[in-house]
């Protein structure tokens, strides 16, 4: 178990030490990824690219090879400040 303290970018509470260590990457509590994950559908996204094999510019393609990657969900905002500011106007 990690000893990090990250604080959540929504709420601003601690993150729960296990889910750092599972999410490395992440800045949510588990709450707010549990809301970013209705109306966004998660924080991270999984990405899968198709790369072919073989010798770059010959003809013969030896076969395909996929890459998949985790990368952040570009629809979360980076400041829910102002997401929030938003939600107040409406």
């Amino acid at each position: 178990m990690t000893s990090r303290v990250r604080l959540c970018a929504k709420c601003k509470q601690p993150i729960d030490p296990d889910r750092i260590e599972c999410l490395p990457a992440t800045r949510l509590c588990a709450p707010c990824a549990a809301e970013v994950e209705n109306k966004y559908g998660g924080e991270f996204r999984t990405v899968v690219r198709e790369t072919k094999t073989g010798r770059k510019g010959g003809l013969k393609m030896t076969g395909v090879d996929y890459e998949v990657e985790t990368e952040r969900n570009p629809k979360v905002p980076l400041r829910f400040e102002e997401e929030d500011e938003h939600e107040s106007d409406e």
